[in-house]
């Protein structure tokens, strides 16, 4: 069971980011579309004429554009031809189009329902391009109200696996959402070992997360802003509600952490997926 069957209640089976990856590929096209996409050609340009023609210029002929930009129009129509680029496609502009599919500028949900269809395409181009989607991009853990303890299991199930434990230590940064809806929905302290985000926090540093690697924040789900006509006093209250509260986070998560990495500094991951199974 993983992160969304667990959140949303749901026991029917759904992949997640940190799913298992299919190693039997089927074949990436069949031979029409591959008939199709081999005859495929680009006309040469036509010659430069008007006052603005740069004189001398030397134009690509039919041959380069061919190949350097069929590649390129195939993997836009579908990134599983990607494959059909080789060797005309150069490591550079296979890079680049990774880049292009994988990098995100906004935070990367570890609850959506699988991985970019790119890795899933075949073993080659997950091997290519799998450490650039977690290493490039930053990642965000929404913690739903009251739900703190489901994904708190799931995550210690998730990581019980080394190939899943890899993908998070690979990930730039990892940003702890902590949803409050009420004044009794509160991060416990330190000194309750039953508290929701304290054992959220045990089982990241418990992994072997860096402490600047995760960072945590409460949000809450009833903020009212005074831009739209809310009470400008409860809109101070609350935010030093939720900034304490960040603290508190933050605080637990800075304990956890040193207290791990004293116990266990020399811990393998062969060490840690065993711990987290049993």
């Amino acid at each position: 069971m993983n992160f969304l069957n667990l959140v949303s209640g749901n026991t029917s089976p759904a992949k997640t980011i940190f799913s298992g990856v299919e190693t039997n590929m089927t074949s990436v096209m069949d031979d029409d579309a591959q008939s199709v996409n081999s005859s495929i050609q680009v006309p040469a340009a036509p010659p430069p004429t008007g006052p603005n023609t740069v004189v001398g210029e030397q134009l690509p002929t039919a041959d380069e554009i061919n190949r350097h930009i069929i590649p390129v129009l195939k993997v836009l129509a579908d990134v599983r031809t990607l494959q059909l680029a080789e060797p005309a496609a150069s490591p550079e502009l296979r890079k680049q189009i990774y880049e292009h599919a994988l990098v995100s500028p906004e935070p990367v949900d570890l609850l959506a329902s699988g991985e970019p269809p790119l890795l899933r395409t075949s073993r080659q181009m997950r091997e290519e391009s799998g450490l650039l989607f977690y290493s490039s991009n930053d990642f965000r853990l929404v913690v739903s109200q009251n739900q703190a303890e489901n994904v708190t299991e799931s995550l210690r199930r998730c990581l019980a696996s080394s190939h899943n434990l890899k993908k998070l230590e690979s990930m730039g940064h990892l940003e702890v959402e902590y949803h409050l809806s009420s004044s009794e929905n509160i991060p416990a302290g330190k000194d309750d070992t039953e508290g929701e985000c304290i054992e959220l926090a045990v089982v990241l540093a418990g992994c072997g997360s860096r402490e600047n690697q995760v960072s945590w924040r409460a949000v809450s789900t009833n903020f009212s802003d005074p831009a739209f006509g809310n009470n400008y006093l409860e809109w101070l209250a609350q935010s030093a509600r939720l900034h304490v509260y960040s603290s508190m986070l933050v605080r637990d998560w800075e304990e956890a952490h040193h207290q791990r990495h004293s116990e266990a500094s020399s811990e393998t991951n062969a060490d840690i997926t065993e711990r987290l199974r049993t």
